[in-house]
């Protein structure tokens, strides 16, 4: 892991370069800069790609500087406001370039606030903005939430960046609440706080509660909908750990019976043969994943 890391940094180093002497407009996110700065040794952190963030006029000319400095593009994905370009390096090395913090429309706000907010820091001898401690944690979390917990990472990303960068717990709060994340951060930042003993103000917890208490129903049933489907848990399980029997009832009425503006948060589907079609395969994935 350390010849690995060695050679990551290298590669960042010389990317970072490139996109500083043409002058491009970037925020570096999530593990190529926690490596360098979070963690007391860098090669703890396992790096297998560099994601940036970039701004929506700039990211196909972004992209081909990359291309003309040794990258190649891979694909070029696109969805409403979204867009997402993946390049390799020739090492093989991905690179992710995004226009948005997060990959699903309904969760992204005010995308021009995490840029006012980035802070300049010296990654790799490189001086570059990356996001504030507050908006960092928000996107490993959310990130975390809405891509089915793929890997564990972010568990150990969150209990470094707390304990070691300063974090702006209001702000924190007020981005999941204007994200509608607020009911699914909750339980992650006490799973943080329980098993890790992360120094999380009991403010946040009550702050977040009464965020929550008052969410719309589709965005509670948006964080069902992440919470069950492709989720190695499963749907019945998750019925299994559920002791309240209201909750119970939700759970089940959403399964069966989610409403139309829950699947339009979700999915952006337009119309009804989309929205059914998608609940059909959805019931199927849970039958699966149990």
């Amino acid at each position: 892991e350390e010849l690995r890391s060695n050679t990551f940094k290298n590669i960042l180093g010389s990317t970072l370069q490139v996109l500083l002497n043409e002058s491009c407009e970037f925020i570096l996110l999530d593990g190529a800069y926690l490596a360098e700065s979070v963690y007391y040794n860098r090669n703890l952190r396992h790096c297998h790609d560099i994601d940036i963030l970039g701004k929506d006029n700039s990211l196909d000319e972004t992209a081909s500087i990359l291309i003309n400095n040794g990258f190649t593009k891979e694909s070029n994905i696109r969805k409403n406001e979204i867009e997402k370009i993946v390049l390799h390096h020739k090492s093989g090395l991905i690179l992710s370039l995004y226009n948005r913090l997060f990959d699903h429309s309904s969760y992204n706000y005010n995308n021009k606030c995490f840029w006012e907010r980035a802070e300049i820091k010296n990654i790799v001898g490189f001086d570059v903005l990356v996001l504030s401690g507050a908006d960092l944690l928000f996107h490993i979390m959310g990130k975390a939430f809405i891509n089915y917990f793929s890997t564990l990472q972010w568990v150990a990303d969150s209990v470094f960046l707390v304990r070691n960068a300063g974090i702006d717990w209001e702000l924190f709060c007020e981005n999941a609440e204007y994200s509608g994340l607020s009911i699914s951060l909750l339980p992650m930042l006490k799973y943080l706080k329980n098993e890790f003993e992360v120094d999380i103000p009991g403010s946040v917890f009550i702050n977040l509660q009464k965020t929550v208490e008052k969410a719309e129903p589709a965005a509670n049933e948006a964080a069902l909908f992440f919470a069950t489907n492709r989720m190695r848990s499963g749907f019945l399980r998750l019925l299994q750990h559920t002791s309240d029997w209201k909750q119970k009832f939700s759970i089940i009425r959403f399964g069966l019976f989610p409403s139309k503006s829950s699947l339009e948060w979700n999915d952006n589907y337009k119309s009804v043969y989309k929205i059914n079609l998608n609940h059909l395969k959805r019931m199927l994935s849970f039958y699966k994943n149990d």
